[in-house]
């Protein structure tokens, strides 16, 4: 018994204290874990590619980013054929849009441009929504590494359509011809609020 008390009881001792908050051992701190951006990629997307490039959750965040007007009104454009857009810049793009050089956008600004169907029509009633994406250098470098989705109606709610290519030619042909503005007036629209 004494034999027990002399070796046993220090080595009881010694176990209890492991874990105990009482020691100088300080607590794992809680780890925070921020919410991804659903304008940023979780990897890098190949050329062509809708994945990595456009997010669904973008549909539902699209109409509270930056209007290019002041007023949010709804503009005739013109390079989609007249019809009837309000436009929109993700933060980046707005960040890009607001300094002294935009040109070219910053990677991540994203320009999402809205179609409705009057002028004084809601756009969350928008039936289609055309995306430019750009992408990090190398995504598609004689197009100035830009990345283009569109969104349709399906079933009741906008869904993007992953049978279009992000380096459509279609779609590339026509921004090409802005080059100047980084394959994007919009922005040159917002710095200067002209209406097309």
């Amino acid at each position: 018994m004494t034999l027990f008390l002399s070796i046993g009881l220090p080595f009881l001792l010694v176990l209890a204290g492991c874990g105990s908050s009482g020691g100088t051992e300080k607590p794992a701190e809680d780890k925070v874990t921020k919410a991804p951006d659903p304008s940023t990629p979780t990897k890098t997307p190949e050329s062509g590619s809708l994945e990595g490039t456009f997010d669904e959750s973008l549909l539902s965040t699209f109409a509270s980013w930056t209007p290019i007007f002041t007023e949010d009104i709804a503009f005739r454009s013109t390079g989609h054929g007249g019809i009837l857009v309000r436009t929109y810049l993700n933060t980046a793009a707005k960040e890009s849009a607001d300094s002294t050089s935009p040109f070219p956008l910053k990677v991540g600004a994203i320009i999402a441009k809205a179609v409705v169907e009057n002028s004084g029509i809601s756009v969350s009633t928008a039936k289609r929504v055309y995306f430019m994406r750009k992408m990090a250098a190398g995504f598609d470098t004689k197009n100035a590494d830009w990345a283009y989705g569109i969104a349709n109606v399906v079933d009741g709610k906008l869904s993007f359509d992953k049978t279009l290519s992000t380096t459509s030619s279609g779609c590339v042909s026509c921004h090409a011809k802005v080059s100047q503005f980084d394959y994007v007036q919009t922005v040159d629209f917002y710095r200067t609020q002209k209406i097309p």
